[in-house]
């Protein structure tokens, strides 16, 4: 299994970060014609929403639910075997650092390609650094006030409610 680009870290909290992919020292571009990463990637996208695939996502959560495993990379390791099965697919060596990079990158690499825009995990992308740190002051948002339900920022909000603790919940339902 290539080596170099396959680094996730799971946080304290059980989180997976995959920090952008790192080219292997041998990469170039242009390795994969943008027709054929094209269909790579609705290749990909197919496998992902595959019932095999889709069942060892419930297996694996199921397990983790029952407290019969808890390794929380193996979402990773499912999406991993996804893009290595694409490249096989394809005619290309599952340990081929360099073609997996651009299969991962298309769609950075080649922006006005709307096609390769359309990739799940592009079209869908939720992941990203946390802006805010710890012990930040939090950025002064607009939110609608729960007891009028009117357009407010966040600050005044909290200043409102001063010298007691706001404590806010949010959550993203998709």
């Amino acid at each position: 299994m290539p080596s170099s680009i396959l680094t996730s870290e799971v946080t304290p909290d059980g989180c997976i970060h995959t920090p952008v992919p790192v080219a292997p020292p041998e990469y170039r571009t242009g390795l994969i014609p943008v027709p054929t990463l094209i269909a790579m990637s609705r290749r990909e996208n197919e496998l992902r929403f595959s019932e095999d695939v889709q069942r060892h996502f419930k297996e694996g959560y199921e397990a983790r639910r029952l407290g019969k495993f808890d390794d929380p990379r193996f979402g990773v390791d499912i999406l991993t075997e996804c893009q290595l099965q694409v490249l096989e697919e394809f005619g290309f060596a599952r340990d081929d650092e360099s073609r997996l990079y651009e299969l991962r990158t298309a769609a950075f690499q080649h922006p006005d390609v709307a096609e390769l825009q359309e990739v799940v995990y592009i079209k869908y992308n939720r992941c990203a650094d946390c802006q805010v740190a710890d012990g930040d002051v939090a950025p002064d948002v607009t939110l609608h006030d729960p007891t009028t339900l009117a357009p407010a920022s966040l600050h005044t909000i909290v200043a409102r409610n001063a010298p007691r603790r706001t404590f806010f919940v949010s959550a993203s339902y998709t």
